[in-house]
């Protein structure tokens, strides 16, 4: 059975197409996190089978889980940029290649792990390194879902997020209609009213 044709206009197709893209790489970019510091883990921090957080106490340790960590993301790098295999870097060509994919540089992992120790748990590069690299990545990924889009192209966003009803296309700008698209794609498709029924392109129902 041949697959149904996206009906929107191409400028809509394309914006859906990256915005599927966009989530994707970003449920990569938080799996990989993970990965990275499971990665430092096994290496460093197993001791009679179990995890042994107090290893992290001493330096030597701290300096092999970032590398250990980094080495991780370089990986992941090169896959993504599909480098060549046996392609040599140096230290400064693997700090930008690292920081062009995650968002950190091993620098600055050894400098938080050093300053942490065994205060370096998951649940803290979480909260205080991962969360912020995702969202960073999220927001340069959104971006470029609607980078394509131009003035001309207002009234088919409103279209395609249904408030055609309500709002009236001659008087929104294309940064606020954009901004609406955003709390559509993050809210699964729904946005509340609150978001619009006090500007000055809201018509009514």
């Amino acid at each position: 059975m041949a697959e149904k044709k996206d009906e929107h206009p191409e400028h809509i197709v394309k914006y859906k197409k990256l915005s599927k893209q966009a989530k994707r790489m970003t449920k990569t970019m938080e799996r990989h996190h993970r990965l990275a510091y499971d990665a430092a883990v096994d290496e460093v921090l197993i001791e009679d089978g179990k995890v042994n957080e107090d290893l992290l106490d001493k330096m030597e340790n701290r300096e092999k889980f970032a590398d250990k960590m980094a080495d991780l993301y370089l990986s992941k790098a090169e896959q993504l940029f599909k480098t060549k295999e046996g392609s040599k870097f140096d230290d400064m060509e693997k700090e930008l290649l690292m920081n062009a994919y995650a968002g950190i540089t091993k620098a600055h992992l050894k400098k938080v792990i050093k300053t942490q120790g065994k205060g370096f748990t998951f649940d803290y590069f979480k909260d205080n390194v991962a969360n912020k690299l995702v969202e960073q990545t999220k927001e340069a990924l959104d971006d470029g879902t609607t980078s394509h889009f131009k003035g001309e192209h207002i009234g088919d966003i409103i279209k395609y997020i249904k408030k055609d009803k309500e709002i009236d296309k001659g008087k929104i700008s294309l940064n606020e209609t954009l901004g609406l698209l955003g709390i559509h794609r993050e809210n699964s498709g729904l946005i509340p009213k609150k978001a619009y029924k006090e500007q000055i392109y809201y018509m009514g129902d």
